[in-house]
């Protein structure tokens, strides 16, 4: 297929303003057979006797079932075609047994934030912390001494040391890395720039010195 080939876009659902005689909005889910003789449902679709002629005991297709059908396909194609997106829905979740792996969803609680599924059959909730989540853009605090987690395991932090009076002096990650820090690199922040060099470094801090005790030092930390 072909960029060019993009089909039109919904410019309203279907049926958008039938009156209520007109529409059965939304289609019921469950069986409606024994419920409403000839009414279509999301569990039968069109029962069985609206295939069978009214004079051999059929019923319907009714047009006010085409109408609420053609209007919730319509409605949620319309949502995706103008970018909507998919709220984290418990009951929906719990409906379709869970969310697929890749599944990614906005999140309930705290605006612009995606959460994406790692596993198959997610029902858990990503909101409350819930296993099998990640950022789907990545997370973190984006103060000054901050970091910032890519969703593939990359850890980035930053931030700067103010002057101990003492070498060397104990540089502390705002995020101890989940496995290893990779790299630190170091940038003296006075006039008198500095030579720094890194003593010791671990997964939750590092050790560092200069040639002078009373000089910040900004730096930034990569790892996994």
């Amino acid at each position: 297929m072909q960029i060019s080939d993009a089909p039109l876009k919904i410019p309203e659902p279907w049926a958008k303003n039938a009156g209520a005689s007109f529409i059965t909005y939304p289609v019921p889910t469950p069986s409606q057979i024994g419920i409403r003789n000839g009414a279509a449902s999301f569990n039968d679709g069109f029962p069985p006797n609206t295939f069978s002629p009214l004079d051999a005991g059929g019923a319907g297709p009714f047009g006010t079932d085409y109408n609420g059908i053609f209007k919730q396909i319509t409605a949620g194609l319309q949502w995706i075609q103008a970018g909507g997106p998919a709220k984290y829905d418990g009951s929906y979740q719990s409906t379709i047994g869970g969310y697929m792996n890749g599944a990614v969803v906005l999140s309930a609680v705290t605006a612009g934030l995606y959460w994406r599924s790692t596993t198959d059959n997610n029902v858990t909730n990503p909101d409350a912390a819930g296993a099998g989540w990640v950022a789907q853009w990545g997370n973190g605090s984006l103060s000054s001494n901050g970091y910032w987690v890519f969703p593939f395991g990359l850890v980035v932090q930053w931030g700067a040391l103010n002057p101990t009076g003492s070498v060397p002096r104990t540089l502390t990650f705002p995020l101890t890395f989940p496995n290893a820090c990779f790299t630190l690199v170091l940038t003296d922040a006075g006039n008198s720039l500095q030579t720094w060099s890194v003593v010791s470094l671990s997964a939750a801090s590092a050790s560092v010195t200069s040639t002078s005790a009373v000089t910040s030092v900004f730096w930034i930390a990569i790892g996994h």
